[in-house]
């Protein structure tokens, strides 16, 4: 339970650290970097979702994200890796050095706190910003497993980048749940 709501087996919510999002009129140079954590002693999901099995997707959704409406980002399987021994029992990690679908780098750990994080951008990244969002969401599905953080209070940084830091974790991971 995370402040006194219950939560469905596979909803993961997590601590936003970080999240700097850039948007540029030359596609190729926007990007993301994420990062979240949970205080709770990471546990590997109930449900045993695999991204060495099912993959995983990735969406960012909000007021003032240009492309929110678009499919989720795919970070097939094929491109994780399992972490610990035994393999998966600290985490996984995605590298995709071509970032053909966005995303370059994902980690998904294990631990004394579960961590998130990403880092992509580049031409085949779909979302943009427009002006100074209120609210984005940033949902990693992984079979019925849906770890999330979300933001808010942005701030522009050089060259445009909109930077948010240290946010609560939201009530849930559904769509319709931007809330906290």
């Amino acid at each position: 339970m995370l402040g006194g709501a219950p939560l469905a087996a596979a909803e993961h919510p997590l601590r936003g650290e970080y999240l700097r999002l850039s948007s540029r009129r030359d596609l190729g140079a926007s990007c993301v970097r994420f990062g979240a954590t949970s205080d709770m002693s990471a546990e590997r999901s109930a449900s045993g979702a695999d991204p060495l099995v099912t993959g995983a997707f990735l969406e960012i959704s909000g007021d003032g994200v240009l492309g929110a409406d678009a499919p989720p980002i795919p970070l097939p399987a094929s491109t994780w890796r399992a972490l610990g021994d035994p393999p998966g029992s600290r985490g996984y990690r995605y590298f995709d050095p071509s970032g053909r679908f966005g995303i370059r780098k994902a980690a998904l750990r294990f631990g004394v706190v579960t961590s998130l994080s990403v880092t992509g951008g580049g031409p085949a990244w779909p979302y943009r910003t427009t002006g100074m969002p209120g609210t984005v969401t940033v949902r990693l599905s992984v079979g019925d497993d849906v770890y999330c953080a979300t933001f808010e209070t942005f701030q522009r940084r050089r060259r445009g980048a909109l930077v948010a830091r240290y946010n609560s974790p939201p009530v849930s991971c559904t769509n319709d749940a931007a809330g906290r």
